[in-house]
């Protein structure tokens, strides 16, 4: 099984851990979740036969970045916790889409 792992941090930024690629671009963050969620929903989506409008939102809210996930089907979201890494030091939010 793949995880995907999308990270939400303080900040106006999006932090995303895409298959061990970091990425701090919001616009790259959310073509590399569309990109998932197309692969998740197979054959429908790649002929345009769902739209991904309401799957994927990246939004600022405040001094925070807000990730609405509405298929959750494939969606488990994991409390807060603290990622093993270089920023092991900064609390975050993980939603895992499993594929």
């Amino acid at each position: 099984m793949r995880r995907f792992y999308f990270d939400l941090v303080e900040g106006n930024q999006v932090l995303v851990d895409f298959e061990g690629q970091f990425l701090t671009d919001i616009a790259a963050a959310r073509e590399a979740a569309v990109r998932t969620i197309r692969d998740l929903l197979g054959e429908a989506a790649r002929r345009g036969l769902i739209s991904l409008d309401g799957f994927i939102r990246i939004r600022g809210a405040g001094a925070q970045i807000a990730a609405i996930v509405a298929f959750s089907e494939a969606v488990t979201v994991v409390s807060d916790c603290t990622a093993q890494s270089e920023w092991n030091a900064r609390l975050r939010r993980t939603i895992v889409l499993a594929g």
